[in-house]
């Protein structure tokens, strides 16, 4: 779940009573308010307590470490633990957990694989054609990726731990470390202090981040049983296992100035994209172990199980939440436990973003738009990039035009939406066009009175009720 995290102004209740606890005597310059002592650093369980000059205090540390007493990170940590660490922090240490504000944060889950996950790290090749880290030793094997905001990192989760802790199983460790809290603040994920961790609305977002980062790298399958592909897509695939494949196809299109030659740019990459989506599609059709897709689901089902919440914790948490915050809206000398605050905070479980159950009525899919009922182009697109196994599963059943024939990703994915809709909307508009034939045909009498129509197409017709198309039965 949550792991490291950096807090350059730690926020306490008493500095000199921290500093009193961590055996730390704190002297400073009258003049200048500079720190005299040379030692300023003290560790507790992982965790790093820093004081520097001008009162500033740093916190940096595995908050999983620390739950596992600064021993190891390499089981799960769930909202349960996380609520009894910062609850400890907060009430041994005087950490204020409202208002110390994150300055980094690393978001992973550790998942047991059936598989060597050395082999699969090896197989990793590129994501958004960022820079990349290999590392490789006797007690260490990842891949890590360098975006200006945020880190991708994979590697062998039980390597580093098997000896001290005579770990057999595979543990493959994903994780998203961010440096920049803007990061997440772009994609919708208002963390900014401490507190915010336990606040279960943005649980789901970070469920769609973890996930899609991960779909969107790119990852080669040995698997692929070669004899099933054509002539053309077996020397593509072939010659794509690289890493040296993709960067070379990468500044195929990054070479052009997109202000200046702007047509050179968009054909590029467009081919770049579409070799992306082939180079999945061919994992998804013909993986003969699928360890890319399994990989990926289980991502998602250790997620989900961090961060499932049942009653009895929520409710404890929202206790909790509701006193501190009393506390910090009432005079701290003369705090009443037992006063009721729930008129001065608002439970953070209270309004979970309804927006996030909104689904196509014809897919079940998940929307991002709580607007809308259907799949439209640009999130058929997306999940193309993403999710090329239902992509392909999407355009099996709804994509056709005239031909039959596969387009460009742009118009499959206008064609698909299209018929998503059809589905819907065809039953209702081809009931209203047969009864409206009827009616028009040449009669002694009126038709639709006499028309006998069953509860589903009585609630078809019903769409119009409101419009100038109502039909009158």
């Amino acid at each position: 779940m949550f792991d490291y995290i950096k807090i350059q102004d730690l926020i306490v209740k008493d500095k000199n009573e921290l500093a009193n606890k961590l055996d730390l005597t704190l002297s400073v310059l009258p003049s200048t308010g500079e720190l005299i002592n040379e030692d300023k650093k003290r560790h507790i369980k992982n965790l790093e307590i820093f004081f520097k000059e001008n009162n500033y205090i740093h916190l940096t540390g595995s908050i999983h470490k620390y739950f596992n007493n600064g021993h190891h990170n390499f089981n799960d940590f769930n909202v349960s633990n996380l609520f009894s660490t910062l609850k400890e922090l907060a009430e041994i240490y005087g950490i204020d957990l409202f208002n110390s504000k994150l300055n980094n944060l690393e978001i992973g889950v550790n998942i047991e694989v059936p598989f060597n996950v050395d082999k699969f790290i090896q197989k990793i090749l590129i994501h958004k054609g960022s820079n990349y880290i290999i590392k490789r030793n006797k007690n260490m094997n990842f891949v890590e990726f360098i975006h200006s905001n945020y880190y991708i990192k994979i590697y062998n989760k039980g390597k580093q731990y098997r000896k001290d802790y005579n770990l057999v199983n595979e543990i493959l460790r994903f994780e998203i470390k961010v440096s920049k809290m803007e990061y997440l603040h772009s994609k919708d994920i208002n963390i900014n202090t401490l507190i915010d961790l336990l606040n279960y609305s943005i649980y789901p977002k970070l469920t769609e981040l973890i996930v899609s980062t991960y779909n969107e790298i790119l990852i080669y399958d040995d698997s692929v049983v070669l004899s099933k592909l054509d002539k053309k897509s077996n020397e593509f695939y072939t010659s794509a296992n690289n890493r040296e494949y993709w960067l070379n196809e990468l500044n195929k299109y990054t070479q052009y100035d997109p202000k200046k030659e702007l047509k050179k740019y968009n054909s590029t990459r467009t081919k770049y994209n579409r070799n992306i989506l082939k180079f999945k599609d061919i994992i998804s059709k013909y993986s003969s172990n699928g360890w890319n897709q399994l990989v990926g689901y289980k991502i998602a089902e250790k997620w989900n199980e961090l961060i499932h919440l049942d009653t009895t914790l929520k409710n404890e948490i929202n206790s909790y939440l509701s006193i501190e915050k009393c506390n910090k809206l009432t005079d701290p000398t003369h705090i009443d436990n037992n006063k009721k605050c729930n008129n001065l905070t608002t439970s953070i479980y209270s309004d979970i973003d309804t927006s996030l159950n909104n689904k196509c009525i014809v897919t079940g899919i998940r929307l991002y738009n709580n607007e809308v009922k259907y799949l439209g182009k640009n999130h058929i697109k997306k999940i193309a990039i993403e999710n090329p196994s239902l992509y392909a599963s999407l355009k099996n059943k709804y994509f056709c035009n005239k031909n039959n024939k596969s387009n460009n990703l742009d118009t499959e994915s206008y064609l698909i939406a299209h018929n998503i809709r059809n589905v819907d909307t065809n039953k209702r508009n081809n009931l209203r066009k047969k009864i409206m034939q009827s009616s028009v045909k040449n009669t002694l009498f009126n038709t639709n009175e006499y028309l006998v129509l069953n509860d589903e197409q009585l609630n078809l017709i019903s769409f119009w009720n409101n419009s100038n198309y109502r039909i009158s039965i």
